[in-house]
């Protein structure tokens, strides 16, 4: 190798192991950022992330990212050498092209052989440190969260559990369901809530006949048991009074009391559920004090968009109509991009209700629309109640209801509990069933959520 040759394949390789070496921490630094989280609440232990897990992480990204950087590390110090007039001169002297490339090739070569040791021995080392550390701390166990799961175990039977934990391989609320001549027959106290007050409301409504069916042997049985203490002929007619007994009072007596207890037991639950949903979205985290473009979506009646300030007051209305049947899209990115530059917007804030997937869609495909603007679906329940109360006449009493609506929409995004307490909290809608449930213990329920968020 001549002194040509020494200077290029050091050149080469120094570029080379730069390159690799700023990516690598490049992508370390975002990893750190990505899982600092993971690591402070599963207390992963500074040495254990330093000597375990990012030690072993650099050959493996090193390795991976390697073919690439051979091509950044080509083409960089080649251009450099040109910016430089240095391949003018070395061509000059006579050396060609092909003879050029030696070094090139003997640098690709060392680096190759670099690889094959890291992919032979290096790197598979490192995985045998860096991967339990990631189970341990970062990936976890596999949790099965899934609910009201229904498995078909045969025709016409299907095995239903309630919910699984795969630590101890325990079901809960198991029961085999039975499908014939379009009857479901299934374990009552396996029965979920939801799917109780489903029925019960459809046999409310005469489309469903729901039948509670005791076990009428084993009920006989156990009753003979307590009662009958003798044999001979007042045995036999202790059984019939039994079954006499059993037949008029009290199997009635059992489905009622069957179902009035169940019934409470799914709106005990119901709601839970309505309350639970409601405290989550009370408590959902506010934007804060930020100029809103607020809009209320909608396909044949168009958009309602909203403009407000920091401080929620309205400062200007319009509708525009970017979906079918009119599809004035460009009219209405003008006039969303004027709203932003005229109000300096600061986040968009678009109802989750109908075509409400399109208009997201149609706000992120405005090109010159300022990247910084934060585009956010929020829950519009309750809204329409909102527009047509006293609160929202008195404050907005020159617009009509869809301007309210879409104000309620934008300021929910900055303050969702300053918002949503002006709301009947049965009104807002997001429970299971909640016509069907007493409506006294839902109200004086959700009171108590609404108190417990505001204070």
């Amino acid at each position: 190798m001549k002194i040509l040759d020494y200077y290029i394949l050091k050149k080469f390789l120094k570029t080379y192991v730069f390159a690799v070496f700023l990516i690598v921490l490049i992508v370390m630094v975002i990893d750190y950022t990505e899982k600092i989280d993971d690591f402070i609440r599963k207390q992963a232990p500074m040495h254990a992330i330093i000597f375990d897990y990012y030690l072993n992480f650099i050959p493996y990204w090193a390795n991976y990212i390697s073919p690439l950087m051979v091509f950044i590390a080509t083409v960089f110090f080649t251009a450099n050498l040109a910016a430089k007039t240095e391949i003018i001169a070395i061509l000059s002297s006579g050396v060609s092209f092909t003879r050029l490339m030696r070094p090139y090739l003997i640098g690709s070569s060392i680096i190759a052989i670099g690889t094959f040791i890291m992919i032979g021995w290096v790197v598979p080392n490192a995985n045998k440190i860096r991967v339990p550390f990631e189970h341990q701390y970062i990936n976890g166990t596999y949790f099965f969260d899934k609910r009201d799961v229904h498995i078909k175990i045969a025709p016409d039977v299907y095995a239903y559990i309630e919910s699984y934990d795969n630590n101890t391989n325990t079901g809960y609320r198991f029961s085999l369901e039975r499908i014939s001549n379009n009857e479901i027959k299934e374990k009552l106290m396996s029965c979920p809530s939801h799917r109780l007050l489903a029925m019960r409301r459809g046999e409310k409504e005469d489309v469903l006949i729901l039948d509670l069916v005791v076990d009428n042997d084993e009920a006989l049985s156990l009753i003979e048991k307590k009662i009958i203490t003798t044999r001979g002929e007042a045995a036999n007619q202790l059984k019939e009074s039994i079954i006499d007994g059993y037949n008029r009072l009290l199997n009635p007596s059992i489905e009622a009391e069957m179902r009035l207890q169940t019934k409470q037991i799914a709106e005990e639950k119901s709601i839970l559920v309505f309350a639970d949903n409601l405290r989550e979205l009370l408590l959902a985290s506010p934007l804060g004090e930020k100029a809103i473009l607020g809009i209320d979506p909608g396909f044949r009646s168009g958009c309602k968009v909203v403009a407000l300030n920091k401080q929620g007051k309205l400062l200007q209305e319009a509708v525009i109509y970017p979906h079918e049947p009119q599809k004035q899209k460009n009219e209405a990115e003008m006039i969303v991009l004027a709203f932003c530059q005229k109000h300096q917007i600061e986040a968009i804030a678009i109802g989750n209700g109908t075509a409400s997937r399109e208009t997201e869609q149609f706000i992120r495909n405005i090109d010159i629309l300022p990247k910084e603007i934060s585009v956010i679906v929020v829950s519009e329940a309750g809204a329409s109640v909102y527009s047509a109360s006293d609160v929202a006449r008195e404050e907005f009493s020159d617009y009509d209801l869809t301007v309210r609506g879409a104000v309620s929409i934008a300021r929910r995004l900055a303050d969702p509990l300053a918002e949503l307490v002006k709301i009947d909290p049965k009104a807002i809608g997001v429970g299971q069933y909640q016509h069907d449930v007493d409506q006294t213990l839902l109200k004086n329920k959700l009171d108590e959520v609404v108190g417990s968020c505001v204070n």
